[in-house]
């Protein structure tokens, strides 16, 4: 098994992120997502390094399960990890990183920043998975999870009068 064959689990962690926030809310410490999510994006990033190393070697590796039958059909579900996905997976991550640590001065007195951390893992997984996803339909799953990461994150300051239509726009759009 190469270590390539670890790469489906590498959105599981943003993704576990945005978990633990909506599990927690409230009753963990401010910036403990920031920092949660930060380290996440650090993890896929220096991961995306080790990938990057071994796919531009000329190694490439696809895995896919069966999800759902259909008759004499299957429905399959996996991962591609070849140069351009690792490159992808490098450049979401450290993008993730980078906005999420400005992110912390921008939103320092802000009530919700526990849930803009939750929102922005999510968006990240969900990059993660449209990046990596080896066809149509994980794809497509994948940039629906990200449509709605993008309306929980537009619609934000949801006090704001513009904030609530721009964030349906957006999700109507997606």
């Amino acid at each position: 098994m190469t270590p390539l064959a670890f790469s489906w689990t590498l959105p599981l962690l943003p993704l576990a992120v945005f978990a633990f926030v909506v599990a927690t809310g409230r009753r963990t410490p401010r910036l403990l997502p920031a920092v949660c999510g930060i380290a996440a994006s650090t993890v896929v990033f220096a991961a995306s390094c080790g990938m990057l190393m071994l796919t531009s070697g000329g190694m490439v590796h696809h895995s896919s399960f069966v999800w759902l039958r259909l008759g004499e059909r299957a429905v399959e579900l996996g991962v591609l990890v070849d140069p351009l996905s690792s490159l992808m997976v490098a450049i979401v991550s450290f993008v993730s990183a980078l906005v999420q640590l400005y992110s912390i001065g921008y939103l320092h007195d802000d009530e919700r920043i526990r849930w803009f951390f939750g929102a922005i893992s999510l968006f990240t997984a969900a990059m993660l998975g449209v990046v990596l996803a080896d066809g149509w339909l994980l794809m497509y799953l994948c940039w629906e999870v990200m449509g709605l990461a993008s309306y929980l994150l537009i619609g934000f300051w949801y006090h704001k009068g513009a904030a609530p239509p721009a964030a349906m726009k957006a999700f109507m759009v997606t």
